[in-house]
């Protein structure tokens, strides 16, 4: 994703809270049996801008393939009516040629 992807672990540390520093130091002092508390993960620097970016770029894209796919759909509905033009024209003058030799037919 263009270098963006991971913008939240970025923009995370884990700060211990005043309950989990105190927690920490009275196991320190206790030896625990092998029982660790995480500290929780706390928001730092302006994610929420990088967040809104993204969403904007996603739905830009999303946009632009919108577009993409009309006008493949307008160039498809235009060449067959071009081919349908083609196949018309072919046959007026199929029709103009076979009225002409019937009219030199008659004259004779």
């Amino acid at each position: 994703m263009n270098g963006n992807a991971g913008v939240a672990p970025q923009d995370t540390t884990r700060q211990p809270t005043p309950q989990v520093a105190q927690q920490q130091q009275q196991q320190q002092s206790q030896p625990a049996a092998g029982s660790s508390t995480l500290t929780p993960l706390i928001a730092t620097g302006d994610w929420t801008k990088d967040l809104v970016h993204l969403a904007k770029t996603a739905e830009l894209k999303k946009h632009a393939l919108t577009l993409q796919l009309h006008t493949a759909h307008i160039l498809s509905a235009h060449a067959s009516l071009q081919e349908k033009s083609r196949v018309i024209q072919d046959i007026r003058e199929q029709r103009n040629k076979c009225v002409c030799g019937g009219q030199r037919g008659i004259e004779r």
